[in-house]
């Protein structure tokens, strides 16, 4: 059936593009919402916004709606702009298609005040957030004071300040920590609020099974339909081409939307390796956090807040002890404190002393010491467990099984020291650095694919770090 110049088809008729042309139909419709935006009224707009790209084929671009009211409202007043604006960015004649992703119609119409039509949108899993993790349980100091300031602008004002955040530093430092408490402190503000709060290796394990069950276009719909996208460890997204093009769509399209953007990595945007110029880019169009490792001062704020939530009085003197001994980040610290509760539990008559702590954790803060290793280790380490001296892993031979151990060891150096490609490619006896940046790509690639390669990197790592 048509109404007007727009086609109308249930799901279960549509039959996408063999070639798969939807990325070109993806690039158009960002390039276009803008501009609709701007010339529809408020009750629009939230429709608008609700709309996925799901096919474009020789004479129709299709678009889904979750639900038929919605699908009714774009269709009768907004169609004809939204078709002729894609018309001319495609420079084709189209009809625009419209498809409802269910069979529900609210009764009562949105008044122009509504911002959103709760009922048509899919469902939304409730976020797995830790209800500890909020802004008044994070302890602020100088190497995390901008991140928190952005963290919190975020969750007051979603989408107007600093969007994207992109929160970056080294495990353990609180990213994790900061990512929740803008989800939670923006569920309390709003209990309506859609919020997205996931692992981009989660994301990646999301995507792949909706090419399996052929629920792309439900995939879509969920993750634009968010008020908050919260993603962490975004560097996982290296490597992950076909992931990386699926995430840059949906990025551009919150981007667009004004919805709030909000990611954790483990180093800044330009230093994330096998991952696109473009999301790079996209990663720095907002503010961009460093979160470093604590300070003694923050190490101590931190000891005394937590041993408070834990009913520990300890010492001044025993808390600067343990701040000066456990210097690897904010998680040792907390591991440290859950030795000396379990420990008091046991000693319940015997008050903390300095000298009562230094027995609680005697053999424990020997490995709170920061998690970086030397080349030279990580050289040292891969040739023992190949059984091969280091001369026979440097020289220029190109056997076939003595090039890949190279290629574990170049990526391990990268992936541990974030040392620079040149030096990684001399201390492996290579002039080239672009040799060093082949093998790891070569090896985060086919470790994906290859568990048992995936298995031996985790082996050698646990090798290091017992050093």
């Amino acid at each position: 059936m048509k109404v007007g110049n727009v086609a109308t088809r249930s799901p279960d008729q549509l039959i996408l593009d063999k070639d798969d042309r939807l990325p070109l139909l993806i690039r158009a419709w960002n390039v276009v919402l803008p501009l609709i935006k701007n010339g529809a009224n408020k009750s629009s707009v939230a429709h608008i916004l609700q709309m996925t790209p799901v096919a474009l084929t020789d004479d129709r671009a299709v678009f889904a709606l979750p639900g038929q009211f919605s699908r009714n409202w774009v269709m009768q007043r907004e169609s004809k702009r939204i078709e002729a604006a894609l018309n001319n960015e495609l420079g084709q004649n189209l009809t625009l298609e419209l498809v409802a992703s269910d069979n529900e119609q609210p009764e009562i119409e949105p008044t122009v005040a509504v911002a959103r039509e709760p009922a048509s949108q899919p469902k939304m899993p409730r976020p797995k957030l830790n209800s500890k993790f909020s802004f008044a349980q994070f302890v602020e100091g100088a190497s995390n004071r901008l991140a928190v300031a952005g963290a919190k602008a975020a969750a007051a004002n979603p989408g107007a300040a600093h969007n994207p955040l992109f929160l970056y530093g080294p495990p353990g430092v609180g990213k994790t920590h900061l990512l929740q408490a803008i989800g939670n402190e923006t569920l309390k503000r709003d209990k309506s609020a859609r919020v997205i709060y996931i692992s981009a290796q989660d994301f990646l394990l999301q995507y792949v099974d909706a090419i399996k069950l052929n629920k792309m276009d439900a995939f879509r719909a969920l993750h634009h339909s968010v008020t908050l996208w919260l993603i962490d460890d975004v560097q996982t997204l290296g490597g992950r081409d076909r992931t990386q093009e699926e995430f840059f769509h949906i990025y551009n399209f919150l981007y667009q939307s004004d919805r709030q953007i909000v990611m954790t990595s483990d180093r800044p945007p330009m230093e994330l390796d096998a991952v696109s110029g473009r999301l790079k880019t996209r990663f720095e169009q907002g503010l961009c956090a460093d979160i470093a490792q604590p300070d003694l001062e923050l190490r101590i704020a931190i000891l005394k807040k937590k041993s408070e939530g834990l009913g520990l009085a300890l010492p001044d003197e025993a808390v600067l002890w343990i701040a000066e001994k456990a210097q690897a980040n904010a998680r040792s610290l907390q591991g440290a404190l859950t030795r000396l509760a379990t420990f008091a539990s046991i000693h319940q008559d015997s008050p903390f002393t300095l000298e009562l702590t230094i027995d609680a954790l005697r053999g424990y803060l020997t490995d709170c010491r920061p998690e970086r290793v030397s080349i030279d280790q990580i050289l040292k380490a891969v040739c023992e467990t190949a059984n091969l001296t280091p001369e026979q892993l440097t020289k220029s031979g190109r056997k076939a099984e003595i090039a890949r151990i190279r290629q574990i060891a170049m990526f391990l150096a990268r992936e541990l020291t974030h040392e620079p490609w040149a030096r990684i490619a001399v201390a492996f006896g290579r002039s080239d650095h672009t040799t060093a940046i082949h093998a790891y790509e070569t090896v985060n690639r086919l470790r994906a694919q290859d568990a048992d390669l995936d298995a031996r990197i985790a082996a050698i790592k646990r090798k290091l770090y017992a050093l």
